[in-house]
C-alpha cells in the first residue's frame, strides 16, 4: 500500500451487506483484512508508517455522518463532513429517539477540528439541521469551520464548485 492508508465508501445500505460488498468489489481490501486480522490497529500503523496523530476523516452524506462521529468522538485529528447527517430533527421517525447515533448527541469541549461543506438548497441533509450543530459546537468552544453556499445535496463534491 505505499505508506497510504486506504479509506473505504460505503454506500446506503445495512451495515452487513455494505460490508459484503466491500470485501466482493475491493480485492486489496479483502487481503489487507486477512492479513491483518490478528492484529492490533496500532501495530498495523507503525507496520505501514501512519503517524495516528495525523489521521484524519472526509466522508460525503452517510459517510459525513461517520466522519463527524469519529471527529466528535475524539478518534481521529480532524474530521471533514460534506452535507453530514447530524440529527435526524423529526421526532416522529424512530432514529430520531436515539441521540447517540447522531453528531450532535456527542457534543462536548474539546472534539477535533471539523470542517463542513453544506449546500444551502440540499433537500435531503436539510441546512437548518447542520446550522443547528455548528451553533452547538461554537458555543461549546469547538473549532468548526462551516461552508454553506448555493447548492444541493452534492455540493461537496461538486467538480465545479467554486467559492469567493
Amino acid at each position: 500500500m505505499n505508506n497510504i492508508l486506504e479509506i473505504l465508501s460505503m454506500a446506503k445500505g445495512d451495515p452487513q451487506s455494505m460490508y459484503d460488498k466491500m470485501i466482493r468489489e475491493n480485492p486489496q481490501f479483502s487481503e489487507f483484512v486477512q492479513k491483518n486480522k490478528d492484529k492490533r490497529p496500532e501495530d498495523i500503523a507503525k507496520e505501514y508508517g501512519v503517524d495516528v496523530t495525523r489521521i484524519g476523516t472526509f466522508g460525503h452524506s452517510a459517510g459525513g455522518h461517520l466522519s463527524l462521529m469519529l471527529g466528535v468522538k475524539g478518534l481521529v485529528t480532524c474530521a471533514v463532513g460534506g452535507a453530514p447527517p447530524t440529527e435526524i430533527g423529526n421526532p416522529n421517525n424512530p432514529w430520531d429517539k436515539h441521540p447517540e447515533w447522531w453528531p450532535i448527541g456527542h457534543i462536548k469541549k474539546d472534539t477535533a477540528p471539523i470542517l463542513i461543506l453544506q449546500g444551502s438548497e440540499d433537500p435531503i441533509v436539510r441546512p437548518n439541521l447542520t446550522d443547528d450543530f455548528v451553533k452547538k459546537m461554537h458555543k461549546v468552544g469547538n473549532k468548526v469551520e462551516y461552508i454553506k453556499a448555493r447548492g444541493q445535496h452534492n455540493f461537496s463534491y461538486d467538480y465545479a464548485l467554486e467559492l469567493t
